[in-house]
């Protein structure tokens, strides 16, 4: 059949084919070269007609972008990938992530993403599950229209990858003006038979991890070409030497016949960070944080480089390059195998300064340096977090002999005898007092950054708020003004000064040094030698005691009247408010805006006590009030309970009545959160420890106190049942800790939502209970979809993409009688979801 017989074919049959489902999905496995583990499919139209067997896409995708209809076909496939991943997961089949092609036409003729959402949403399909390709040819034309639908769609948490890289004329133009998280390239523009083809794969693969973009190579047809790839650090790879496009059910055969196995869902991001690491660059390291942070910079020339995995304590090499081993040879380590019998060591020094390193880096440092001296060498060591899952972490690093290396022994040296000072200091700089920059020359003992021109007083308060004990920091602070600093040393025998105060030694207990600063005489300028020495524990003993202890300077202050009460009213931590005659707010101060996590007046201007919804029984503050406008009478610590943060809290208010003219006008009063503790936030017998919702007890606790107000007065209240579709599931492909943080954002959110009108409590698992009295029916409806929309619309997790799904059903109190049918009821609710 010729090109136009072929056309006419398409257009006749292509409807016709799309319902009868002639138009199928096909997969094509996608490998993770690191692992060898297949990690994603790239989902792939094929037309099986009866007549004509097998249509390549190369004769009707043409077609159907030249005259519109792709985003048909696309739609289609879309929902056939929702469908058959909804099927896998019912069967306990295999799960991976699929990506799909988006055609310009899709985005022009119709709203893709609404087709999208409205799929996955149906199936329960997570985002992270889909990722999206775009040829470079469509980001090549409209380019602003592009840019936004890319940048959508990665907001909502899908991945955009670029698909057929290099095919055209513009491909570094796309790479600046599109934010991509992973580009594909195609081998067969690059066919890897010469030097210069090899070159220019390496410089791509290069560049794209330089700016924080993961590489795919496709049309991959023979190991030659994979060993090369994997050998450069291209993440992941597809092409027929890996498997071709097959119909789903031929998936699962296939790769039991290859013998490949499955990436567990849980490392997926785990080795996508550790992908980001550019194994090509001279400073992977420097290069991995600057792509993080969406910069690009030259730092220095070192390319020393290993990744090492620690899992339980255990420290393991899982990658190093020659540079590296070579380092570790010059100072007489023969081995990895020997490097990692001296890290199991507890009790070598080596070892705890790695411990310590790691430790830096886990509460939150982006990279830990440290300097060593091993076996009389003078040596560097670089560490910086790539990856985690559960306990397991990726870190990459870096080992310098700085001895074997003139031109960093002469920026080290300077015109200073290094070695006497690593002899007698732990931490040295240099402090130009003119210029008030100090550069680090040599330390042993903390994470120092290696600015060589840093500011001296930013630099010398970074240290203090990390390494100084808090009662010592007054003192340190003054010895360190580098304002007086000089002054003080022109005038101080022998131009030197000294100060004991304690600093974090290398595992993170806080020992006792001494400070020093020198003059230093270079050429007339002014600058300072500033030391550290570490006090061992025999030296303690004859330290100076009035050096140990540092008194108090008392400041007295002044106050008007007029001052006094501002200041009290705007800085004091009691709730006070304003109402008029018909109890209804007219003003608030700050701590009341705090206490109930308001923004602004304009949330209680105009409003009473019932309005708000904040009191499970109103009738006792309200009776008060109107005793108040109408008798002039005061109330002074009456308590009373309270709604707030998804909790009950006690509070004492306080209330008299505001007169003008001879009248009462109104009303001020205070309130202070106080008594039984047992339902403030700091009790954790009636808190949850993950979501810091009320647990079970605290829950009965509180349905107790809206019985009593339904028997007493009336007011019924609704139960909300909450629980997180498939949080088995979801716990097995993300691990513990995601896990973890979805519960508390799900509890924040939902905190967030019934404010002040109702209590959260977490029963175990994903089990959440609401408590709220009943207002109105159609705004509590309003309520249930509005939590289900704010938790579906929780896109990321830690810049994880996430998907959470809700199931919600309400009771009402009325219905069932009592306290004990309340409890039966949620033990079933909460059995029925575990099962279901």
């Amino acid at each position: 059949m010729n090109s136009e017989d072929m056309r006419t074919f398409v257009l006749d049959n292509f409807d016709d084919a799309l319902k009868q489902g002639k138009l199928k999905l096909y997969y094509q496995p996608i490998i993770r070269a690191l692992t060898g583990e297949i990690c994603a499919m790239e989902g792939l139209a094929r037309w099986q007609d009866d007549e004509l067997g097998l249509i390549s896409p190369a004769n009707f995708i043409p077609v159907l972008e030249e005259e519109g209809l792709i985003y048909k076909l696309d739609s289609h496939l879309i929902r056939q990938m929702c469908i058959e991943y909804d099927k896998a997961y019912k069967n306990g089949e295999i799960l991976l992530p699929v990506s799909l092609n988006f055609s310009r036409k899709d985005f022009e003729m119709t709203d893709i993403f609404k087709v999208l959402e409205e799929n996955t949403k149906e199936f329960k399909v997570p985002r992270d599950m889909i990722n999206i390709e775009i040829t470079e040819s469509t980001a090549g034309r409209s380019k602003e229209f592009i840019q936004n639908k890319i940048k959508r769609l990665r907001s909502e948490g899908y991945e955009v990858w670029m698909d057929d890289f290099g095919s055209e004329y513009s491909s570094l133009n796309v790479l600046k003006d599109f934010d991509l998280d992973l580009v594909k390239i195609d081998m067969r523009f690059l066919e890897l038979n010469t030097v210069k083809a090899k070159q220019i794969v390496r410089f791509m693969i290069d560049m794209l991890k330089t700016i924080g973009v993961k590489t795919l190579a496709e049309g991959v047809e023979t190991k030659e070409q994979y060993d090369f790839l994997r050998e450069i650090g291209c993440d992941k790879i597809q092409g027929f030497y890996i498997g071709k496009p097959m119909p789903g059910v031929d998936v699962k055969d296939y790769f039991h016949l290859r013998g490949f196995k499955c990436e567990e869902h849980i490392n997926l991001k785990y080795y996508d960070d550790i992908a980001r690491l550019n194994i090509l660059s001279q400073t992977p390291a420097h290069d991995f944080i600057n792509a993080k942070k969406g910069k690009v910079e030259a730092t220095d020339n070192i390319e020393s480089l290993a990744i090492i995995e620690v899992d339980d304590g255990a420290i393991a090499f899982k990658y190093y390059n020659k540079k590296y081993l070579e380092e570790l040879q010059s100072v007489g380590i023969s081995s990895i195998d020997e490097l990692e019998g001296i890290l199991s060591n507890d009790n070598n020094l080596l070892r705890k300064k790695i411990k310590f390193m790691l430790n830096t880096v886990e509460e939150g440092n982006e990279e830990c340096v440290v300097d060593h001296i091993f076996r009389d060498n003078f040596c560097i060591i670089r560490i910086c977090k790539i990856a985690e899952e559960n306990k397991r972490r990726s870190y990459a690093t870096k080992f310098i002999n700085v001895s074997n290396n003139k031109d960093m022994l002469r920026l080290y040296n300077r015109s200073i005898d290094i070695s006497a000072i690593y002899n007698a200091f732990s931490n040295v700089d240099i402090i130009d007092i003119e210029k008030k920059r100090i550069k680090n020359i040599y330390t042993n003992i903390q994470n120092i950054e290696r600015n060589d021109d840093a500011d001296c007083s930013k630099d010398i308060l970074l240290f203090m708020n990390k390494h100084v004990y808090p009662m010592d920091r007054e003192q340190f602070l003054d010895f360190y003004d580098v304002s007086t600093m000089y002054e003080r040393l022109i005038k101080a025998p022998n131009n030197k000064l000294e100060i004991f105060y304690r600093t974090k030694d290398i595992e993170g207990e806080y020992k006792w040094c001494k400070g020093v600063l020198m003059l230093a005489s270079t050429n007339n300028k002014k600058r300072v030698i500033s030391c550290i020495h570490i006090i061992e524990r025999n030296d303690l003993l004859n330290m100076p005691l009035e050096k140990m202890l540092h008194g108090l300077e008392i400041k007295n202050e002044t106050f008007t009247d007029a001052n006094l009460w501002q200041n009290f009213i705007s800085n004091t931590d009691i709730g006070m408010f304003w109402k008029d005659k018909d109890r209804r707010f007219v003003g608030v101060n700050r701590a009341f805006l705090d206490y109930y996590g308001f923004k602004s007046q304009d949330n209680v201007i105009g409003k009473n006590d019932e309005d708000m919804g904040w009191h499970i029984d109103p009738e006792k503050f309200k009776n008060d009030e109107e005793d108040i406008l109408k008798q002039g009478i005061q109330t002074h610590s009456v308590t009373g309970t309270c709604l707030n943060n998804g909790s009950i809290r006690n509070i004492k208010a306080s209330k008299m009545p505001y007169y003008k003219d001879g009248k009462i006008e109104g009303l001020i009063g205070y309130f202070l959160e106080v008594g039984d503790r047992a339902k403030s936030l700091g009790d954790q017998d009636y808190r949850d420890d993950i979501t810091i919702a009320l647990n079970m007890k605290g829950l009965l606790d509180s349905a107790q106190q809206f019985v009593d107000s339904y028997i007493m007065h009336h007011y019924d209240f609704n139960i909300f049942y909450i629980d997180i579709v498939d949080f088995r599931h979801f716990i097995n492909s993300n691990g513990h800790k995601l896990s973890i943080r979805v519960l508390e954002e799900v509890a924040l959110k939902i905190k967030e939502k019934i404010g002040t009108t109702g209590v959260l409590a977490r029963i175990g698992g994903d089990h959440f209970v609401i408590l709220k009295t009943v207002v109105n029916e159609e705004e509590d409806k309003k309520l249930i979809e509005e939590i289900r929309e704010e938790i579906y619309n929780i896109r990321r997790i830690d810049n994880v993409p996430s998907t959470i799904y809700l199931n919600i059903d309400v009771d009402k109190f009325s219905n069932m009688k009592n306290l004990d049918n309340f409890i039966v009821n949620i033990i079933r609710k909460s059995v029925r979801a575990d099962e279901g």
